[in-house]
């Protein structure tokens, strides 16, 4: 467990690992699943979670609802902490918005998160099941 800091007030940005690939992304808590864009998934070796799909509202679009297939990362790593089996569905993000994906609660669901936003600090505490 470590204490992350980021600007007072601010998104939370961090490194993540995807199956090892490096990606800047936003700590997402309404993101129901780690989203990234389909290369990536790809570029990280995702695999399809077969007959699971999704219904999705692209960014910045949300009265256009999509079905899109869930993937399963090996392993992601953020935050000094590390889950196994993570779902994953692919999302395009805008690129002016500094980072390249989401990490959402498929990954933050394995441990007990706490943060003061206002403070700028976030911490992941593993949890038994981690």
């Amino acid at each position: 467990m470590a204490r992350f800091r980021f600007p007072s007030g601010s998104v939370c940005r961090v490194s993540m690992l995807a199956n090892g690939l490096e990606v800047l992304a936003l700590l997402d808590t309404g993101a129901d699943y780690v989203c990234l864009p389909r290369q990536t998934l790809r570029l990280a070796g995702a695999q399809p979670v077969s007959g699971r799909h999704v219904a999705v509202a692209p960014v910045g679009q949300s009265r256009v609802i999509t079905r899109v297939q869930v993937y399963r990362l090996d392993s992601v790593e953020a935050l000094g902490c590390a889950a196994t089996n993570v779902e994953a569905i692919p999302l395009e993000l805008p690129e002016r918005g500094g980072y390249d994906g989401l990490l959402g609660v498929s990954f933050l669901r394995h441990f007990h998160l706490e943060a003061d936003y206002g403070a700028g600090w976030v911490e992941l505490i593993p949890t038994a099941a981690a």
